[in-house]
């Protein structure tokens, strides 16, 4: 059976709105800003000779089942057959359905994660020009500091 497993990481700055520390946040900023554009994605690491054992055994249980209809068996078995393959057909559509409104909301939610933190950035970019602004920094020296990070 194949798992799928998703990650979401979040990073985390610390930043200080005093002015001694505008280059070490400016700083740490840009690490932050590096840090969220990282791309990692899992892989599940599966033996092949697993996979296609798990598919030969598939296979032989679908041979049994066609041979045990082809031997003549009875008809209440082949008619028990049908409904189960009708049964795995639905079930395999169910599931690639769900497969695919798992993966939309997957990409939603990177997508919202990714707002959350575009949004905690500007927020800290705006907390740190409301403290030079009370700190008497001149609107100049305020822009020449936002042109660095």
């Amino acid at each position: 059976m194949h798992k799928n497993y998703f990650f979401l990481y979040f990073a985390v700055a610390c930043v200080s709105p005093a002015d001694t520390n505008a280059e070490e946040t400016l700083n740490t900023l840009k690490y932050a800003n590096r840090a969220r554009n990282i791309q990692n994605k899992a892989v599940i690491n599966r033996d092949p000779m697993a996979a296609q054992l798990q598919r030969m055994r598939s296979q032989i249980e679908q041979l049994q089942a066609e041979l045990l209809f082809y031997r003549g068996d009875g008809q209440a078995s082949f008619d028990e057959l049908q409904i189960l393959k009708h049964k795995v057909s639905l079930l395999e559509a169910s599931n690639a359905e769900l497969q695919r409104e798992l993966q939309e909301r997957r990409l939603t939610s990177e997508q919202l994660a990714q707002r959350a933190l575009d949004a905690q950035v500007e927020k800290d970019k705006l907390i740190m020009q409301v403290e030079s602004i009370r700190n008497g920094k001149s609107w100049d020296e305020i822009d020449s500091i936002q042109n660095q990070v």
